[in-house]
């Protein structure tokens, strides 16, 4: 299960839109944060595709100007095998 911590800038005037659609949004933690224009949450998405969606709904939410990953953890998800490219191999040679 994929855990990252993002910080969510904001239009300050939409604060209070955004914080109801944040919380409406069941795998979205919202933490405290004095600014009005900064919000700091963290997401607990059951898979990456999950996460993926999550952004992007955070992003399309009217009020928010940017979305930043600023942590991110999965170790206990299986290996994931990165897709490889012709000429994209990086294993050692034989």
């Amino acid at each position: 299960m994929p855990v990252s911590g993002i910080v969510i800038r904001i239009d300050s005037e939409q604060r209070d839109q955004v914080i109801a659609g944040l919380a409406a949004m069941a795998e979205v933690e919202l933490q405290e944060i004095s600014d009005n224009n900064i919000l700091v949450a963290v997401l607990d998405a059951a898979d990456f595709e999950r996460e993926n969606v999550l952004v992007r709904a955070i992003g399309d939410l009217p009020g928010v100007v940017s979305v930043s990953l600023s942590y991110h953890n999965f170790e206990d998800m299986a290996e994931v095998r990165p897709s490889r490219q012709e000429g994209s191999d990086l294993s050692r040679p034989k």
